[in-house]
């Protein structure tokens, strides 16, 4: 698919002027003058002049021609209301009506195969490039990144932008020295008339596109499916929101472009764009992409409900959302200790300590400590300190679903320690995640610390370093020798 990415941009608006009917061959002569409206915000919004129409009701499909001369598709159910004004004996009434899903550049149906997509993800160069990767050949040389998964091959490639090099080189570059800048042109000259048929270009910037060519011929719902997957995996690994920049599809022989209702929030638009300027904790050069995307296409069902929290992040909680959060992420805890025991003998009173000591970084479990509960910090060993954990976690968990139980926990904690705790348990879910997806354990930490940055003072730092040394004292040992090295 040659389409560019430029040719469209999802986070713009869009309006279109056309005319319009139903997909099925006895309707075509219905036509409906109307306009569509597109934004990430309000989706796909069409408003239509219905003039003696009497359309088939709970429909999904509205196909059209725009005045651009596009064909289109509107997807999506749809009522028409029957309550029609009379005027100059002819019935008319206008209607507003949200679709799922435009397509433009083909006319199509709810079950009209699609035999590849191509689409870009904000922010998947970050993962890619790190710092000055983008000027380095060896890192460019790597792509396209060919994977299998289960909708088909996915193969992640780069695109270039360029600026031609003008015939006086030294024009772009601040040279001091007047004799080495004379050299430079003079060399330059001399390449060019050597090679004349080259065309001599400096790299502006790089793109990154995934094309997805399905195993099997699938309708545009499931072909969605297989963008939402992506655009999941690539929140979590750089946490934070993830949505497709451009999305084309592949008819047959002919292409066409995939507009999708989203309703997003305008400050998860403007997280969803924000660039991080410092390297990912995870990335293209420590991990295996190949494994992990495969392991998380296989499962990604099982995380949808989770990872709605970092997609749709709008950076404000009010109090009832943090404490819904704390009941779904303790929920996910349970679901965690109830995996491990279909495999391995995990008792029923230890179903939060065993994923807050295995997934749970260790300045974490001192952080939730801290906070729930700081008399057990007194305890020397990292075992008992979970015990206490789990422990408190199920007493917090029914502190905030039982109205008339006595609030031990609660009445001790501010809003801001809540959303600290939702925090530390969020992170502990994503450590089960990658440690499922294959990420290494010492990555999975640096992740957790890197994406949850809390504001200490020195002594609390240095309480905190010897509770540590105090509870994982191995772990200490280990970050010390990674230090020395």
């Amino acid at each position: 698919m040659t389409m560019s990415s430029e040719d469209m941009n999802l986070f713009k608006n869009y309006n279109w002027f056309g005319e319009f009917y139903p997909f099925s061959p006895e309707e075509k002569n219905k036509k409906i003058p109307g306009e569509i409206k597109f934004s990430f915000e309000d989706g796909i919004e069409f408003e239509g002049l219905f003039i003696d129409s009497d359309l088939q009701e709970n429909s999904n499909v509205l196909c059209g021609i725009l005045n651009s001369g596009d064909k289109c598709t509107l997807l999506g159910k749809y009522n028409v209301d029957k309550n029609s004004s009379e005027k100059n004996g002819r019935l008319f009434h206008s209607k507003k009506i949200i679709f799922e899903h435009l397509v433009i550049g083909e006319h199509l149906t709810k079950d009209t195969k699609i035999s590849s997509l191509k689409f870009t993800l904000t922010n998947l160069e970050e993962f890619f490039f790190l710092k000055d990767w983008l000027h380095k050949p060896e890192f460019l040389e790597k792509f396209p990144y060919k994977i299998e998964t289960r909708f088909g091959e996915m193969e992640i490639q780069m695109q270039e932008k360029v600026n031609t090099i003008p015939n006086n080189i030294t024009s772009i570059l601040h040279i001091q020295n007047k004799k080495a800048q004379e050299e430079l042109q003079f060399a330059y000259e001399q390449i060019k008339e050597k090679y004349p048929q080259v065309s001599f270009e400096v790299r502006k910037d790089v793109t990154c596109f995934i094309n997805l060519n399905f195993l099997k011929e699938c309708n545009l719902y499931q072909a969605f499916e297989a963008i939402t997957h992506s655009s999941n995996l690539f929140a979590l690994l750089l946490h934070k929101p993830v949505f497709p920049k451009s999305i084309f599809l592949k008819i047959g022989d002919k292409k066409a472009k995939l507009y999708p209702s989203l309703f997003l929030h305008k400050r998860t638009i403007k997280f969803s764009k924000e660039k991080q300027h410092y390297p990912l904790p995870i990335n293209i050069s420590n991990i295996t992409l190949s494994s992990i995307i495969s392991n998380w296409f296989e499962n990604a069902d099982q995380y949808s409900l989770f990872i709605t929290n970092i997609q749709f992040n709008t950076g404000y909680k009010r109090a009832y959302n943090i404490r819904a959060d704390i009941v779904l992420y303790i929920t996910i805890l349970d679901f965690i200790s109830k995996r491990k025991r279909e495999r391995e003998r995990v008792k029923e009173k230890e179903k939060y300590k065993y994923p807050l000591s295995e997934y749970c970084c260790p300045k974490f479990q001192i952080r939730l400590a801290q906070k729930l509960n700081p008399k057990i910090l007194g305890k020397k060993s990292s075992k008992i300190l979970a015990n206490y954990l789990g422990k408190s976690i199920s007493d917090l968990r029914n502190e905030i679903l039982h109205p008339k139980r006595e609030k031990t926990i609660l009445q001790k904690l501010k809003i801001y320690d809540l959303y600290l705790i939702s925090k530390y348990l969020q992170m502990t879910i994503i450590g089960y995640v990658l440690t499922t997806l294959g990420v290494e354990k010492n990555l999975i930490q640096k992740y957790q610390e890197s994406f949850f940055y809390e504001e200490k003072t020195k002594k609390q730092k240095e309480e905190e370093r010897e509770l540590l040394i105090l509870h994982f004292p191995k772990q200490d040992k280990i970050q010390a020798e990674k230090k020395n090295n």
